[in-house]
Formats: structure tokens, sequence, C-alpha cells
């Protein structure tokens, strides 16, 4: 595990939840291994000293602010064969979150290569010590996640630009404490904007929507009933993976170091796409030096 650092103001999963969420977290668990919002992800503290994010709008799930969503959708720009996935998760939504729109200081080169690996950002989770979920990539744009809970799913990368991802994921939970596995399946619009602040500094702001089904008219229910529960949940994850984001920004500027260490404690991530990381973490912390009175970083620190 990664020594703790000033980076590590972490908790559990679930450790604040009441156990009648926790009890009943699977609704969401199943349909949204994706990034960004899922319950296995680690929980960053907000009171990590100088990691913070800007809360520009609250979640909702109003009707509104859903057929808005809809007409985000870049379903146009699928194939047949992924407009049919998408479109089975859209032809029977159980649930529908617009989460918050978050903005925080971040290179936006940082913030593009999580979108793009993932499983990198889950397998730092673990080296950390915050989170048990594992994802693995199977092909590009395509992971098997495994939350180590019974809760299991593929997720697949449907469209991808700067600005806008779409990702589709199918999920089942298994329970010796349930009579037959729970499925479900989730759509996760992500929308990215960049600016430069009065000061030059680079801001991120993101902002996603989430589609989940549940085939089973009882979970169905179940997961409508809860669905105030849940929201708050799906909230609270979608800011705290965010302040990784941000983290891992602040990180490259001034702790280079626990970046490259953490960078060799990688498992089940492709060794070139941990030297992705290493590169962009040497460049960002070269452009930063000059304001910060630092010398440009080397990788000696990797073990």
């Amino acid at each position: 595990m990664v020594q703790a650092t000033a980076f590590q103001g972490v908790r559990a999963p679930g450790a604040s939840r009441p156990p009648q969420v926790q009890r009943w977290t699977w609704t969401i668990r199943v349909a949204a291994l994706v990034l960004g919002v899922s319950c296995s992800a680690g929980l960053i503290a907000s009171d990590v000293p100088d990691i913070r994010v800007e809360t520009l709008n609250a979640g909702t799930s109003g009707r509104d602010e859903r057929k808005l969503a809809l007409q985000s959708l870049p379903l146009q720009r699928l194939t047949p064969e992924q407009r049919q996935k998408a479109n089975a998760v859209l032809q029977d939504v159980s649930l529908f979150r617009r989460l918050p729109k978050i903005r925080c200081e971040s290179d936006p080169r940082m913030h593009g290569y999580f979108c793009d690996h993932p499983d990198v950002a889950v397998s730092i989770w673990r080296a950390m010590g915050v989170s048990g979920l594992k994802m693995t990539k199977t092909a590009p744009g395509k992971y098997t996640c495994d939350a180590g809970d019974g809760t299991v799913g593929d997720m697949e990368v449907l469209y991808r630009t700067p600005s806008s991802s779409l990702v589709v994921c199918t999920g089942t939970f298994t329970s010796p404490l349930l009579p037959k596995p729970i499925k479900g399946a989730g759509l996760m619009h992500l929308q990215v904007t960049t600016q430069k602040d009065s000061l030059g500094n680079s801001l991120v702001t993101q902002q996603a929507d989430m589609f989940i089904s549940f085939p089973s008219q009882a979970v169905d229910f179940v997961a409508r009933t809860i669905a105030p529960v849940t929201n708050k949940i799906m909230d609270k994850n979608f800011e705290e993976v965010s302040l990784f984001l941000r983290m891992m920004d602040e990180a490259s500027q001034v702790r280079p170091d626990w970046i490259y260490e953490v960078s060799g404690q990688l498992d089940g991530v492709k060794k070139e796409d941990a030297g992705k990381l290493v590169e962009l973490t040497k460049s960002i912390h070269a452009a930063h030096a000059p304001q910060i009175g630092a010398q440009p970083a080397t990788t000696s620190a990797i073990r």
C-alpha cells in the first residue's frame, strides 16, 4: 500500500452510511459501475488541505432536465450496434439523475487521461487502500469490473471526445441472501468544458447524466422507492471522484514523486498506460515548476 501523504485524506467507502442505506445500495452499485459514480469508488475526504472543488449546480432528477439530457445524447454518432446498447437502457429507465455540475482547477490533460484510462484511477484507489473495486481492460474502451462484494459488470465506452463521453455498463449482484441475481444496466453521459480563470489557471467543469434500468419490476420498485437516498449517494460520489481528479492534478504540480511511487505499484494496469501517467506528470510539473520554485522532477522516485 502507498505510504500516507498529504494527498491521502481518505475514508472507507460507506463508512458513515446507516445500515439501511448500505443494505440497499446494490440498486445503484449493480448499474453504476461507470467512472465517477460507482459506489465502490475510493472516497476522497473533503477536508484534505487545499483540495477543493466548486459545485455550480446541485444534482436533480427533474423532468425538464431529463428531457434535456435525452436531447444531448450523441446517439447519432454511434454505430447501429452501439445505439442498440444505449437504447436497451433508455427504453426502460428506472432511475434518472443529472449529477452535480462541478468545477475545479485542473490541467485538462490530467482529466482527459483518467477519462481515457479509468482502470488506472481504480488501481490507484486500491493502492491507496480506499477501494476494493477491480477494473480490467479487455479491449480498447472495454472493461470488466468486480466490486468484491458480489457485484460484477462490464463497461464499454461508446463515444469519446474531449468534451463528451458516453458509457454503458451492465451489472449483476449476487448474494446468498437473494433468491436470484439482481441485474441492471446504466448509461452515463459525461460532458466536460475547459476554460482559464483571470489568473490563467486551467479550470475543468464536468456534469454527468445517469440513466439506470432494472428489468425486474420488484427491483425497479425498490429502486424508485429509495431514490432520494441513492441520489444523494451518487451526487456525493461524483463530487468525491472530482476531488480525486483535483488531487491528482495538485500532486502532479507539487508532489510528482508521490505519483511516480503510485505508478510503480499499480496492479492490473498495462505498463505503458502507467508510463503515460508518469510522462504526463513530468510535463505538468515542469510547466508549473517556475511558479512554485521547484526543479523539474525526475523519475528517480519510481520503485
